[in-house]
């Protein structure tokens, strides 16, 4: 694949082990730090090819995931918010 290819010519060129260079790849910042807030309780999302890895393990089923646990969190905010209102 294309994509290989140009992230592991990118890997060579910087520091990949520095959080700034892993990170901000593939997904802008603030999606990865949202996505390791939804994920990162189940699963080790360090870096992009993190979530690119469990993209291509679950597949279609790593969406579902994303979608119930954003779900899941939006109640738990909600819930968050409602404390001392009734």
């Amino acid at each position: 694949m294309a994509s290989h290819l140009i992230l592991e010519k990118i890997k060579t060129e910087v520091d990949y082990n520095n959080p700034l260079y892993c990170t901000g790849i593939i997904f802008d910042r603030d999606d990865f730090k949202k996505l390791q807030s939804l994920l990162g309780s189940k699963y080790k999302i360090e870096r992009d090819s993190d979530v690119m890895r469990l993209a291509q393990e679950k597949g279609i089923a790593l969406v579902e995931e994303i979608k119930n646990a954003y779900q899941m969190q939006a109640r738990l905010e909600g819930n968050q918010g409602d404390n001392g209102a009734r």
